[in-house]
């Protein structure tokens, strides 16, 4: 009787020993994963005073509420843009030219601005050495009721390329 009690005594004794290398086993390991939700937290909390998670999370909702408030204005001021940008100058044309043959350098020059539908204007401009003219004449859709000098088409030309 004493030998089986010896021997069960040894038995318990070695599983009570694995038993317990497994527990300090898994108790290292939840160690480990308390710690990384740990770090996280602390992350997560970091810039707040002494909040609780609760408050926090509170804290990040009005963000977002008012981050979306926001992003309604925006669409809407883009919605605004987008409808007006037709009107846009958006296109430009310029060339540059001399105008008379006893003046140098291309001084004197032809601007072409228009929307995308091809209305607006050419500003041209004509340099001598005595006085400048500068003279403005309404495009639409590319043409102009007014003559148009070589130098002023290709502005136009130019413009609608873009």
């Amino acid at each position: 009787m004493e030998q089986l009690l010896q021997q069960i005594g040894g038995t318990t004794a070695i599983v009570l020993s694995g038993l317990t290398a497994v527990l300090l086993l898994i108790v290292f390991l939840l160690w480990l994963k308390i710690n990384a939700i740990g770090n996280k937290y602390y992350l997560f909390m970091k810039g707040s005073s002494r909040t609780s998670l609760e408050q926090r999370l509170i804290e990040y909702q009005e963000e977002m509420s008012d981050i979306r408030t926001q992003l309604g204005d925006i669409s809407r001021r883009l919605a605004f843009v987008e409808q007006m940008q037709p009107g846009y100058m958006q296109k430009t044309g310029l060339i540059r030219y001399n105008a008379f043959d006893d003046v140098g350098s291309d001084l004197s020059f032809a601007l072409a601005l228009l929307n995308e539908h091809g209305d607006g204007f050419i500003l041209s401009s004509l340099y001598a050495r005595d006085e400048t003219r500068i003279y403005a004449k309404p495009v639409e859709k590319g043409l102009s009721t007014y003559q148009l000098t070589e130098e002023e088409q290709s502005a136009i030309d130019k413009a609608q390329k873009e």
